[in-house]
């Protein structure tokens, strides 16, 4: 069965608990919620939604690079 990411505020979340955290695994290539579980074809997301999603990631782990060093180094 193949579930369909939505998005809120521009992010893709899981449909089934909402989380937001995904893994991709390339050697089965799929990518599933880390939260649930849930599999999510690859499929699924387009090259568009997957670049947008990859940045926006990107820009999380970015943000909680900044505030972990902020917060330690103070």
């Amino acid at each position: 069965m193949t579930y369909l990411v939505i998005y809120i505020n521009g992010h893709p979340v899981c449909p089934e608990c909402y989380g937001n955290d995904f893994i991709t695994d390339l050697f089965h290539d799929e990518i599933y919620c880390s939260q649930c579980g849930l599999v999510i074809k690859d499929n699924t997301i387009s090259n568009i939604r997957t670049g947008q999603y990859l940045k926006a990631r990107q820009d999380k782990i970015d943000r909680e690079i900044k505030d972990y060093l902020k917060t330690h180094h103070e």
